[in-house]
């Protein structure tokens, strides 16, 4: 993609759904690239990967709380060690869009959207994900 792309290597971003959302949750753990993640409604456990990268990442993540394809407790499983390697606190505050909260105490911001729904996209999250990563 490089060689035939003009890419600004300093704002490299990854967000997807569903096998995307699995893919956007390892990448930042097998590559040192990435300015923030974005993951719908993605877990772990499917795509194989090695934690070569434990440091800090911007991640706005994305789940239906009805999600009986990828359960949302699985989303959330993988969203949670991102808090952790963020060295979040427990405490959360609303933001925006309703159904998002992000976690106070964050080294990198660290924010989950519970939205109502299934194994789908949120009609919220294409401008909040822009808005997300135009922070970076």
């Amino acid at each position: 993609i490089n060689g035939g792309l003009c890419i600004d290597q300093e704002r490299i971003f990854t967000t997807g759904f569903s096998f995307g959302g699995m893919m956007s949750y390892t990448l930042p753990y097998e590559f040192d690239v990435f300015r923030a993640t974005a993951p719908c409604s993605g877990k772990e456990g499917v795509i194989p990967y090695n934690q070569k990268f434990t440091g800090p990442i911007p991640i706005m993540a994305f789940h239906g709380d009805s999600d009986t394809f990828v359960l949302t407790t699985l989303g959330k499983a993988f969203f949670d060690k991102y808090a952790a390697r963020n060295k979040c606190g427990t405490q959360t505050q609303a933001v925006s869009p309703n159904g998002c909260v992000q976690y106070q105490g964050c080294v990198m911001s660290s924010t989950w959207c519970l939205f109502p729904g299934t194994h789908t996209t949120w009609s919220e999250e294409p401008a909040a994900i822009w808005k997300f990563f135009s922070q970076f």
